[in-house]
């Protein structure tokens, strides 16, 4: 946490106050001290946090009956709601508890062929997969599941510049749901356009040759404020996770 607080305090003030707002702290007129230690606290809580989800006991009966509590993530729409009485659940509604957080995840059209103990929900695998890029407080900008050949969305990046300042970035990236490892997974077609601009593309491997797939960064491509994007992608996407 030391090299965490030395990076911090040679921020500036206005830079460590972005910084807190983009991860759910209100700056006020705090010092730059105070902010930096308030940081710092974020990072051992988050970390804490980390800890007792992996050692909490995975969850994994699906059949069973579910408290009133508990909570269902549907990915599509990016909404929860309670699963109890009084709350019937929609038609075609398939739920698979996630080992990692123990929430309900709704597959929808999607499909887990595997051991339902060894599920996790996209959420938990897009913080999981990459050690060495870690997604902060609030790091999911956009979460969804593919199900159409297009999906347009809105990015609203009203702070893009002060986290570039920060040294955070933006990773585009994709899993496959039916699988048990944490990797990239790029369909086998995919573009994705920003207010019509082309920010990447790809393409089938080459016949014989097997391709290297790699997350996509997007910082230095996006505009402070919204950005439109549109995903193009072919059937082989489907049931996969897409997260920014």
């Amino acid at each position: 946490m030391d090299g965490e607080r030395s990076k911090l305090a040679a921020l500036s003030l206005p830079l460590l106050q972005g910084l807190c707002r983009a991860r759910g702290i209100p700056p006020g007129r705090s010092s730059k001290e105070d902010l930096v230690e308030r940081l710092v606290a974020k990072r051992k809580a988050k970390d804490g946090d980390a800890n007792a989800a992996r050692k909490r006991p995975a969850q994994v009966s699906i059949h069973g009956r579910c408290s009133p509590e508990s909570t269902v993530v549907l990915l599509q729409s990016g909404d929860t709601f309670a699963l109890g009485a009084g709350h019937g659940a929609p038609s075609g509604f398939r739920p698979l508890r996630c080992g990692r957080c123990g929430e309900l995840f709704d597959l929808g059209k999607a499909t887990f062929t595997h051991d339902p103990k060894r599920f996790w929900c996209p959420k938990c695998r897009f913080r999981a997969m990459d050690p060495f890029n870690e997604v902060v407080d609030g790091g999911l900008l956009h979460l969804c599941l593919v199900t159409a050949a297009e999906h347009r969305f809105t990015l609203s990046l009203p702070l893009l510049k002060e986290w570039r300042a920060a040294g955070e970035a933006v990773w585009v990236r994709m899993v496959a749901l039916d699988c048990v490892e944490l990797l990239q997974v790029w369909p086998e077609e995919l573009s994705l356009e920003a207010d019509g601009r082309e920010l990447f593309r790809i393409a089938p491997p080459e016949k014989g040759h097997r391709r290297r797939d790699v997350p996509q960064e997007l910082t230095y491509q996006l505009m402070a404020g919204p950005n439109v994007l549109q995903l193009r992608v072919n059937a082989s996407a489907v049931g996969s996770g897409l997260a920014l």
